[in-house]
């Protein structure tokens, strides 16, 4: 999947799951930690692997339950210390949400299948390139998606992705536009529910 449906994903499903459990959209501080926690296991393991090249693949360790699971259990840990469930709740299903995202996401694309290994790595096989390079590896990825989408599937998938990004943008502002007041302190506009 790419970022910005990680971020859509992550964060409608944290958003429901707040006003399922909380009775309320989430405040600043969750979603922004919710934003975050959807795009960690690439901001692990694609560095690691593209750019320095010590990892085997670009889904690997951030991508692994063997990873995933304790340093979630250790985020709980701290966010019930702080006493922000909430807090454990926003990393957590964004997270796992990427997860499945890169389980499901191949088995929509012409050609490919859904594959599990990378979940237990490293007593399995991660996925994604190693030591192409960064800049080498999303230009490659650019011109393959490129190629995709003018296809008919490829048309039917961007609209599909528009309706995610747009329903993701319709419910952040639903809820109130929360984390650009924790992002840009200087620039809320006083005590408005919007912007907190």
């Amino acid at each position: 999947m790419w970022p910005w449906e990680h971020l859509a994903v992550g964060y409608i499903l944290y958003s429901g799951y707040s006003r399922v459990r909380y009775g309320d959209s989430p405040d600043g501080t969750a979603a922004v930690v919710a934003v975050v926690a959807s795009q960690l296991p690439d901001l692990i393991d694609k560095p690691l692997a593209w750019g320095l090249s010590v990892l085997p693949g670009g889904r690997t360790l951030g991508h692994s339950l063997v990873f995933a699971v304790p340093v979630l259990l250790v985020f709980w840990a701290l966010a019930r210390r702080a006493d922000r469930p909430d807090l454990a709740s926003a990393a957590s299903i964004p997270y796992l949400a990427h997860l499945v995202g890169d389980v499901v996401y191949p088995a929509l694309l012409p050609g490919e299948s859904a594959t599990l290994g990378f979940l237990l790595w490293p007593f399995t096989g991660g996925s994604g390139s190693s030591g192409v390079g960064f800049l080498d590896h999303l230009t490659e990825l650019l011109a393959n998606f490129g190629t995709y989408a003018t296809s008919a599937a490829g048309v039917a998938y961007l609209v599909f992705d528009v309706v995610l990004v747009g329903g993701f943008v319709f419910l952040w502002l639903l809820d109130g536009l929360p984390g650009v007041a924790w992002l840009f302190p200087g620039h809320a506009p006083g005590r408005n529910r919007s912007w907190r």
